[in-house]
This record gives C-alpha cells, structure tokens and sequence, in this order.
C-alpha cells in the first residue's frame, strides 16, 4: 500500500513537472491533485526533489526496459526501425503536455540535463553494439552520434511542427518517413 502511494505521488508530481515546470510545482500542488494532505505527502517524502529524484531514476529504468525489450537478434535496419518506433512511443507520451518554457526550464535544469546526457549515451552505445557493429563499420562513435541526433531531430521537430493531435494519427503518417530515414542511414552504412 505505502509503495502504491509513493508510485502514485511519483507520477503525479511527474505530471505536474510537464505542466508547470518543476519551479512552480510546489508541494501543495502534488497533494492537492493527489487528494492528500501536505502532512500526509511528507510521510512518503522528504521533499519536492525527493520525488523529482526518484522521477530521474525512474525514467533511467524506462529508457534502460526500453532498449532492452528491442529484438537485436533482428537485421541491423530492423533493429533501427524497432528503436526509433520506440523512442517515438516514448517521446508521444509526453510531447502533447510539454511547453517550450517548460522544455526550456528542463534544460537548464542540472540534474534533467545529466539525465538527458546518461540516456543519450544509453542509446548511442546500443546503436554502436546492436547496430553498427552488426554493419562490420569503423567510427562506430561518430555513426552512433549520428544516428541518434537524425532520430532526436526529426522528433523534435515533427513534435514542434505538428504538437501531434494524437499517438496514432502521428505514428501513421509519420510511417513513411521513418521508413525513408531507415533506408536512408542503412543505404550509406552499408
């Protein structure tokens, strides 16, 4: 029961950090929304970045499930394809409640940045191991940075362009050019 109440706070607080940012989130708002006393927030935690804490960790264990559960044993364009389907899942699930002040805030944020930096590492060195390795190429570094960045870029931008009306219509029309981008990078690796 007490670990359902501190997932619940977790995600909670986390939702209210894409709304408002982290700076206005304040305790009150967490256990306003949870219908909880502030009394009764503080039993589960310390503090606001107690939880903003343990939200980081969280989503190091996400991204980490996320690659794990891709299928490397597929063709190396396989692999990107499943990779990229997945990080767009992941980048749809928050891309409608973010603002770019809030974005912006999460940048300049230590802590988000660092997190950002471990994850994109996390990915770089899948791509490298489960991609490019597979390819037999050199500059496995700078091929894995590459790649990465193509995918962040087209999803930061068709995030920005469109503020996708929802997960499916976006991951349908979007098909096609992540095919194209797919082809693309296998084409010039091999």
């Amino acid at each position: 029961m007490k670990k359902d109440k501190r997932e619940r706070i977790i995600e909670t607080a986390k939702e209210l950090f894409i709304e408002k940012g982290y700076i206005e989130t304040k305790v009150e708002d967490i256990a306003r929304k949870m219908g909880i006393s502030k009394g009764n927030f503080y039993t589960y935690f310390k503090s606001k970045e107690e939880v903003f804490h343990e939200s980081i960790e969280i989503k190091k264990r996400e991204n980490k499930e996320m690659l794990d559960s891709i299928d490397i044993s597929k063709e190396p364009a396989e692999i990107l394809k499943e990779y990229f389907f997945s990080k767009m899942e992941k980048f749809l699930n928050h891309s409608q409640k973010i603002s770019l002040h809030i974005l912006d805030e999460m940048m300049k944020n230590e802590e988000i940045y660092k997190l950002k930096k471990e994850m994109e590492e996390m990915e770089i060195d899948f791509l490298k191991q489960n991609v490019l390795n597979k390819y037999k190429c050199e500059d496995v570094d700078f091929k894995g940075k590459f790649i990465y960045r193509c995918f962040e870029a087209f999803l930061l931008s068709e995030g920005l362009n469109k503020r996708m009306e929802g997960k499916e219509s976006c991951l349908k029309i979007e098909k096609d050019d992540i095919e194209k981008i797919i082809k693309f990078i296998d084409k010039g690796i091999r």
